[in-house]
């Protein structure tokens, strides 16, 4: 008799994960044993850090936990073939360089001419090898554990874009900032109003005087109208002005009194 159904699934995921196994390759990057002291004695516990990639611009990380070394290593492998990313590269190298912090390591990641090769120590030259990466230079400041520094460069290079994106993005009009929305509407508006109008007034407080246009404020105020006294005559006014009664000479002793006709004399 033949083996039974279940026997023949297992074999065939089995023939899968080894397919799938081939195309990546891994690379222990950190063994660490922890130790936990209890009543009969310590227990011991392994930690292992591992780096997957396929050397073709995808790489991945993961980190595992397990009572045996072999164990931990397994259980790496498989977190870090579920955290692998796409990386951006520009031929043998990154297209520009990128500085990334994780925790208290920071890493600085610069390109490098063809045939420089990777200048970096600690877990940043197995991680840019397994990417791809043959040509670039890394500089770690602060902490130097190796677990941040691995996580630092990861990253680093997950935080890469290509330029015709970056240009993509920002080209394109629907792509907003919030915190520029409100400035931009705003601009928009007074882009779109004519030149002849005013601008928004501001609505007067309850009980205040109401708001003066914007015109109004620009313009001068009107000049009151003079009196009739101070006004300069007329240029179309005769030359000759009788002079007025009270500049008259009147006679010491008696009283001028006005004739009745234009013809008529003056009696004392």
């Amino acid at each position: 008799m033949g083996k039974p159904m279940r026997y023949y699934r297992r074999d065939r995921r089995d023939r899968r994960s080894e397919q799938e196994d081939t195309r990546y390759k891994s690379e222990v990057l950190y063994i660490n044993r922890v130790a936990k002291v209890l009543k009969g004695g310590r227990r011991f516990r392994f930690t292992a850090l591992i780096a997957v990639g396929d050397g073709e611009g995808r790489v991945g990380l993961g980190l595992g936990k397990a009572p045996e070394v072999v164990e931990a290593i397994h259980k790496g492998e498989e977190l870090a073939k579920k955290n692998i990313v796409d990386i951006c590269r520009v031929g043998t190298t990154i297209p520009f360089g990128v500085k990334k912090t994780y925790c208290s390591t920071t890493v600085l990641l610069r390109p490098a001419r063809e045939g420089a090769g990777i200048t970096a120590g600690g877990t940043a030259r197995p991680i840019l090898a397994l990417a791809g990466i043959s040509d670039c230079t890394a500089k770690f400041f602060g902490s130097n554990n190796r677990v941040n520094c691995a996580r630092a460069t990861f990253e680093a290079l997950k935080s890469i874009e290509s330029p015709a994106d970056t240009l993509k993005h920002r080209r394109d009009r629907k792509y907003r900032i919030e915190s520029h929305r409100p400035v931009r509407v705003l601009a928009e508006a007074a882009a779109k109003a004519p030149t002849g109008e005013a601008g928004p007034q501001k609505a007067a407080p309850a009980g205040g005087p109401a708001a003066v246009p914007a015109q109004a404020k620009t313009q001068p105020p009107e000049e009151a109208p003079k009196p009739l006294e101070e006004q300069a005559p007329s240029p179309a006014a005769p030359e000759s002005v009788e002079p007025a009664e009270s500049d008259k000479l009147q006679p010491e002793g008696g009283v001028v009194e006005e004739p009745d006709s234009p013809g008529a004399e003056v009696s004392e």
